[in-house]
């Protein structure tokens, strides 16, 4: 009886291990044949994406273009059938030699295509940019390969140069064939190119900006600030240019990539501004009028008021009203050259400013005092000639400083950055602002830009619902083009004139007038803007 049991107990024991090493062998045939099938996976890129761009309202500047269609297709008799039956002609014979190859492949279109197979999956995808140059200068472009190449796009391409995808992958058998059997596998990290980084730029702002400013301007800049704090709510150059087709633009003689903004141009009278403000500071101004007479010599040269007129008997107020060159001309002699260009840089002349790392402004140029070492420089310098040159950034600053009452804030065009969830987790700082003048001084100047607009030389700008501030400058630059003068025109000012919220800077490159091309765009600005936020 015991020997029977123990034969029995001998045989479960024998057969328990065979089943075991029957388990353990089909787990590794299995084990086996899914590393080999892992092995032969066919991944498909279907998309890459960067970053997102947004402006200050969270409002996304790119990744927000025209929906295009990316198809990922598994070449057989089915998938061919649904895309001839849905693609335009030409279109399906363009990929038609892919059949052939046996292998997944991505396709483009605008279509929309409709499938229920595995062997076709569609991903509707936003472009990164619209076609309308929108804010093109100060998002910048990117390369074929996706790389930031100019603007916010390679400034801060650490931020937008994310982990963010959609690929498709295959599975193939020994002989490399796709086999259909198995479910196809999706990956999908497209949220996360909702990461990213906050502009100051308000894209509704910067859309009344740039329709205003292509109605009147073919070579120029336009720059908007938040009064007082400086932040940049707009900033465009012209002519500009769609991010998405660079190529086209590369050899034009306007120079359409580049950023007139932050070039340096000659300003002339928008300059008196900061005379004014010396004249003021400094003890030099009182009742005693000047008489002009058009124009005025200095050491043998003549100094023009723009068409010579005659403004006869005024004071600083009306001078600057009428843009009077004689009266500062005058008045340059008495004028400290140290702590005139010590003013004027702390107004921002002379400084460039980086918006973000790698994007920044010329400096222009700030004379020396060894090269104001003669009236006549002097006498030039007072209102904004000779070698003196600035950016419509430092025009904007310098407007925005006096909207401040004085205070002077250098501009900004960086927010914050942005989570995959669209929150702004780091905020950049707001520069400390500094009194460069009295709030009396400010004061003062406030009132005769509202003056030039009232009966001086920045009427043409004049609104009947909106009230605004300003300064024109029209400047020579001594250079001649088919037998005519080139000169760079200038209307910078703010608005509304009793309680400033934004300084506007209009320039035009090679201008007829004030009057016909700058004007008019901030005319169209404040009133559209007021419209708008009332």
């Amino acid at each position: 009886m015991r020997k029977r049991i123990a034969i029995l107990t001998g045989l479960f024991a024998v057969s328990i291990c065979c089943l075991m090493f029957k388990l353990y062998s089909i787990s590794q045939d299995e084990y086996i044949i899914m590393s080999g099938i892992s092995q032969s996976a066919y991944e498909v890129g279907v998309a890459d994406f960067r970053g997102t761009i947004y402006d200050c309202k969270k409002t996304p500047m790119v990744n927000n273009g025209d929906i295009q269609t990316i198809i990922s297709v598994l070449p057989d008799e089915e998938s061919m059938g649904i895309l001839k039956a849905q693609l335009k002609h030409e279109e399906f014979l363009n990929i038609y030699p892919y059949f052939n190859n046996d292998k997944p492949f991505i396709l483009k279109t605008e279509e929309k295509v409709l499938s229920d197979s595995d062997k076709i999956i569609s991903f509707p995808v936003n472009k990164r940019y619209h076609n309308n140059e929108f804010c093109c200068h100060i998002i910048g472009h990117c390369s074929e390969s996706g790389k930031g190449l100019s603007g916010i796009e390679k400034s801060m391409e650490e931020y937008l140069n994310v982990d963010s995808e959609i690929t498709v992958n295959y599975i193939k058998d020994a002989k490399g064939d796709i086999l259909n059997g198995y479910k196809t596998n999706i990956k999908d990290s497209e949220d996360l190119k909702y990461e990213g980084v906050a502009l100051t730029i308000d894209s509704e702002i910067q859309k009344i900006a740039q329709e205003a400013a292509k109605k009147h301007i073919e070579k120029g800049a336009v720059v908007i600030t938040e009064v007082p704090s400086c932040q940049i709510r707009a900033m465009l150059s012209l002519p500009s240019y769609q991010a998405d087709n660079v190529k086209e633009y590369l050899d034009r003689e306007d120079s359409p990539l580049l950023n007139r903004a932050l070039c340096a141009y000659d300003i002339g009278s928008v300059f008196k501004v900061v005379t004014a403000a010396y004249i003021l500071e400094n003890g030099l101004y009182t009742d005693d009028k000047y008489n002009c007479v058009g124009s005025i010599e200095l050491s043998k040269n003549t100094f023009d008021c723009f068409n010579k007129t005659a403004h006869g008997q005024i004071n600083l107020e009306e001078a600057f009203a009428h843009s009077c060159n004689g009266y500062f001309v005058n008045i340059s002699s008495q004028i400290d050259k140290d702590k005139f260009l010590k003013l004027a840089n702390n107004f921002g002349f002379g400084k460039s400013y980086e918006l973000s790392k790698g994007l920044g402004s010329n400096q222009g140029y700030l004379p020396s005092k060894d090269e104001l070492r003669s009236d006549i420089a002097m006498a030039n310098f007072s209102f904004g000639q000779g070698a003196f040159l600035a950016t419509p950034l430092q025009v904007a600053t310098m407007i925005n400083t006096i909207a401040s009452d004085g205070e002077y804030t250098a501009p900004t065009l960086l927010k914050g950055l942005i989570n995959s969830d669209k929150e702004e987790y780091m905020s950049y700082e707001v520069p400390i602002s500094k009194k460069v003048i009295s709030t009396e001084s400010a004061k003062k100047i406030q009132q005769y830009m509202s003056l030039a607009v009232e009966y001086g030389t920045a009427m043409s700008g004049r609104s009947e619902t909106t009230d605004i501030a300003a300064k024109t400058g029209t400047a020579q630059t001594g250079q001649v083009v088919n037998g005519e003068d080139v000169q760079q025109c200038w209307y910078a000012g703010f608005f509304p004139k009793d309680n400033p919220r934004y300084s506007i800077t209009v320039f035009c490159e090679d201008a007829e007038s004030v009057a016909l091309n700058c004007a008019p765009v901030f005319k169209e600005i404040a009133e559209k803007i007021d419209v708008a936020e009332n």
